[in-house]
C-alpha cells in the first residue's frame, strides 16, 4: 500500500471517474493517504506503526467499495475520514477484548546461580507449582521453557491458533505464579 506514494497525482473527478479501479485508488491514496496517516496518528496517541495499519485497513476498505465511492473529492474525503475513525474504533473494541500480549518470561531468573542452595529450593519451587497446576497449563510451560519451542511451533504442534497458545500461556503464568505464592 506506501508504494503508492511514487505514482502521479490525479485529483480532479473527471480524471478519477476515467481510471481503472486500482488506478482510481492510487490516486485516492495520493490525495488523502498522508492527511489520514497524520489524523489516525494523533487518534492513536502518536503510534505511528498502529496509524499505518490502520491506515492501510482504511484502504483495503475503500479497494473494496471502489466502485461505490463519491467522485466529489469532498465527499469521497469525508467518507475516508469517517471510515478511518470506524477503523480506529473498531481496533480499540478489538484490543479490550483479547487477553494483553505478554512477553514470556524467562524462568531461569527464578535462580542468580551465585547460591547452589537457592538454586536447588527454586528449582524444587517451580516443580512443585508445576505439579499443582492443570495438565494444559503444564503442557504449555514445559513446551515453551523446557523445551525451548515458540509459540508458533507449539501452535502448529498442538493444532491450535497462536493466539490461543500465547493465551493459554498467559493463564498458565498467572497459575505458576499464584502456585508459587501457596509454597
Amino acid at each position: 500500500m506506501y508504494a503508492m506514494l511514487a505514482l502521479p497525482l490525479r485529483d480532479t473527478p473527471a480524471s478519477l471517474a476515467a481510471t481503472s479501479s486500482e488506478g482510481r485508488l492510487r490516486a485516492i491514496y495520493e490525495a488523502h493517504g498522508e492527511s489520514l496517516l497524520r489524523f489516525l496518528t494523533k487518534r492513536n496517541l502518536g503510534d505511528v506503526e498502529r496509524a499505518k495499519d490502520l491506515l492501510q485497513e482504511t484502504f483495503l476498505r475503500a479497494w473494496r467499495h471502489v466502485d461505490d465511492l463519491p467522485d466529489e473529492p469532498g465527499l469521497l474525503r469525508a467518507w475516508l475520514f469517517t471510515v478511518a475513525r470506524h477503523v480506529t474504533i473498531d481496533a480499540g473494541r478489538a484490543s479490550r477484548i483479547r487477553p494483553a500480549e505478554v512477553g514470556v518470561p524467562d524462568l531461569r531468573a527464578f535462580a542468580s546461580g551465585e547460591d547452589p542452595a537457592e538454586q536447588v529450593t527454586a528449582v524444587y519451587t517451580v516443580r512443585a507449582a508445576l505439579a499443582r497446576l492443570s495438565p494444559a497449563h503444564r503442557e504449555i510451560l514445559v513446551e515453551l521453557f523446557f523445551h525451548d519451542r515458540t509459540p508458533r511451533e507449539l501452535a502448529e504442534r498442538l493444532g491450535i491458533p497462536a493466539g490461543t497458545v500465547k493465551s493459554r500461556t498467559y493463564y498458565a503464568m498467572q497459575a505458576l505464579a499464584a502456585a508459587v505464592e501457596a509454597d
